[in-house]
């Protein structure tokens, strides 16, 4: 998993299925402040992070081998992420 993303394994997340809610009811990734809840459009639960994850993995695998290097070196130094 991205080390980015904060760990939500608190107590206080615990009603709170958002991978970027952290204590104190910040959010993680957006500079707001105060967590916004469902009506925020950047709101995702762990299951909805990792189908996303492995949804662009594989199509990322599904591409043409040049294509997957071009992308991996302007991206991401060389290295295959997927």
């Amino acid at each position: 998993m991205d080390e980015r993303i904060p760990s939500h394994k608190t107590a206080a997340a615990a009603d709170k299925p958002c991978i970027y809610f952290s204590i104190g009811k910040e959010c993680g990734l957006l500079s707001i402040g105060k967590c916004k809840g469902e009506k925020c459009s950047f709101r995702l639960t762990e299951q909805e992070y990792e189908a996303a994850q492995k949804q662009w993995k594989d199509r990322m695998n599904r591409m043409d081998p040049e294509k997957q290097i071009e992308i991996s070196r302007k991206y991401y130094g060389g290295k295959k992420q997927w």
